[in-house]
């Protein structure tokens, strides 16, 4: 009942938010046509104004008026936005603020912004749309070169090196290594500057860049060194070679979804024993349990919420994917934990620990000793009757249950 009268208050709030936003509209091209024509002399004075910075050329008010017009006209369309879809993106909402701001630019005779802004607005609009649009075009190709390679060597080299883009992982690791670089050849400049004329302000510069570089080197060593990032746990423990020939002939096909915002934004690609989804190859022999998390993140006073995939192998390590590209609100969020649940091949309550998963796993083929022996066999083997043992022994116990159901009934009676 109360989530029935919390969609109708939702309904009624979007007619007075398409009133507003048309009325903006109206007055951000009367004011904008204001300063095109050079009407209304009372709109065209500019000021100034003088601060400790100096003095400020303030924009006449036909300027300002159209621009806070465009920003409450792009408020409202996202307000309506928000609740038509329940999604939150703040980057499109600063997107278009901008977009508001130079269109009003655009008005705005012998202007020393327009340029500038051009190049933010642009860039601004190409980071928001472009790698989304690469991420999912290489997914789909995922999917779509199955049937182009018939040589399993190039097809596990190809897949792997696709799927290390969906992320952009390579280029982070450049972008990694050349952001640590610049901290030592900045100190290098400032150490010949410092040998021409010594000043103690430069000497302190030095200093901390050199500390800073000492202390990220480790970090971004093994950043950048460490190979597969979209194949978590499994990089750590096989080399890139090993990872290949684990993809060799897996066909990967697109897992269907009812809901058609998943299948379009979150699409899960699933082969006989691997799954590919937000970016990451996850192992489905190693696969004990999968599910979703959902929080509440707080970012400068507002409070957002997000949902991540969290997964957990047999030998009890868990991790999780970034945050999701669609939230995941009720209904969506009950779908992907079944999709996991099917795609796990294995029943585990939540309920047990990690550390009971540890000792399981520290139990299993007790003949290898050598942790990635361990894990390579548990990879190119059949270990279904593993995944059995592992399923019976954290199964829940309904023993207990029944006997304090059938004593409850004998009180009752008696």
């Amino acid at each position: 009942m109360k989530k029935q009268r919390c969609e109708n208050r939702k309904r009624g709030l979007v007619f007075p938010l398409a009133t507003l936003a048309a009325v903006s509209a109206v007055c951000m091209a009367f004011f904008d046509y204001i300063g095109i024509s050079g009407n209304i002399e009372c709109l065209q004075g500019e000021s100034q104004m003088f601060t400790p910075w100096g003095v400020i050329a303030v924009p006449p008010c036909w300027f300002l008026c159209g621009w806070l017009s465009g920003s409450l006209l792009v408020l409202c369309g996202y307000g309506i936005y928000r609740l038509k879809t329940q999604q939150k993106r703040y980057g499109m909402l600063v997107l278009w603020l901008f977009l508001a701001f130079w269109v009003n630019v655009l008005c705005y005779p012998e202007t020393d912004f327009l340029g500038y802004m051009t190049l933010i607005v642009g860039g601004l609009f190409a980071l928001a749309n472009i790698p989304p649009a690469i991420s999912s075009a290489v997914t789909k190709g995922l999917v779509s070169q199955n049937l182009d390679i018939k040589d399993t060597q190039a097809f596990g080299q190809q897949q792997l090196r696709r799927m290390e883009w969906v992320c952009f992982f390579p280029m982070k690791r450049v972008l990694a290594a050349c952001t640590w670089l610049v901290c030592p050849l900045i100190a290098i400049m400032g150490m010949l500057a410092f040998h021409r004329k010594p000043e103690a302000g430069l000497l302190g510069v030095i200093l901390l860049l050199l500390t800073v570089a000492a202390l990220t080197a480790r970090k971004t060593w093994r950043y950048v060194t460490t190979p597969c990032h979209c194949v978590p746990v499994l990089n750590k423990a096989l080399s890139k070679r090993d990872i290949e020939q684990l993809l060799q002939g897996e066909i990967f096909e697109l897992f269907p979804f009812q809901d058609a915002d998943l299948q379009k934004y979150m699409p899960v690609l699933v082969s006989e024993n691997w799954i590919f989804v937000e970016g990451l190859l996850i192992s489905r022999k190693l696969l004990l349990r999968g599910t979703v998390l959902r929080d509440i993140v707080t970012s400068g006073g507002i409070n957002r919420k997000t949902s991540r995939l969290v997964f957990t192998y047999l030998n009890g390590i868990q991790f999780q994917t970034r945050k999701t590209n669609l939230y995941l609100d009720s209904e969506r969020y009950g779908e992907m934990k079944k999709a996991l649940v099917l795609l796990s091949q294995v029943s585990v309550p939540l309920s047990c620990t990690q550390a009971s998963i540890v000792e399981k796993y520290n139990a299993i083929l007790p003949e290898i000793q050598d942790s990635k022996e361990k894990l390579w066999y548990l990879l190119t083997h059949d270990i279904s009757d593993i995944r059995q043992d592992y399923e019976a022994a954290f199964a829940p116990n309904r023993e207990p249950h029944k006997k304090k159901r059938s004593q409850k009934v004998a009180e009752r009676k008696g």
